[in-house]
């Protein structure tokens, strides 16, 4: 190995020169993206590259770069991609959501009808029965008195039969309501 040549600087090593190739390089890539021979391509050279070609024209093995780029690089197919469908079209599945809340608003609103006219019915018949007993308190009231009228005597006749005339319990001329106890019948031994 000897010195390099000044002409071409790369030429003892075995890597073509960037900026000779560069540029052709450049050209066969877009050539081959745009589908067209390139320009300086006979009619021996190899057919131009089609778009559905996995892989973009690249250098030799030989003639690469070590800092260029050397992976296969995908292409859309030939006419390009099917249209994107980006609507959903899915079926619809139960009822929508607004006949659904109507359904629902009308459930409830029956049931709020139900419920409002069992609270004035309730409340109606808690008056009539809290009238009844009003309009009953006389006839109870007359009721009780008769009761503790019959206690009353029966209580003064056995005082007459156990006291005798003119034994007065109670120091005062006025009537005192006499309170009556529940007690346990008497035992004989």
């Amino acid at each position: 190995m000897g010195m390099p040549s000044l002409a071409n600087p790369y030429k003892s090593t075995g890597q073509s020169a960037y900026l000779s190739t560069g540029i052709d390089w450049q050209l066969n890539s877009i050539n081959h993206l745009t589908n067209r021979r390139p320009p300086n391509a006979t009619a021996n050279d190899e057919p131009a590259r089609t778009r559905d070609d996995t892989t973009v024209a690249t250098f030799e093995t030989s003639k690469r770069h070590s800092f260029l780029p050397s992976m296969p690089q995908d292409m859309p197919p030939r006419g390009g991609y099917e249209p994107v469908q980006y609507k959903r079209n899915l079926p619809a599945k139960g009822f929508r959501p607004g006949i659904l809340l109507l359904g629902m608003g009308a459930v409830m609103g029956y049931g709020w009808y139900k419920l409002i006219g069992g609270m004035r019915e309730a409340n109606e018949l808690g008056r009539e029965k809290m009238w009844a007993r009003i309009n009953l308190i006389p006839l109870l009231q007359a009721e009780e008195d008769r009761d503790q009228v019959r206690r009353y005597l029966a209580d003064q006749k056995r005082e007459k039969e156990l006291l005798g005339d003119n034994a007065k319990v109670y120091n005062s001329d006025r009537f005192v309501r006499p309170t009556f106890a529940v007690t346990p019948p008497p035992t004989t031994n």
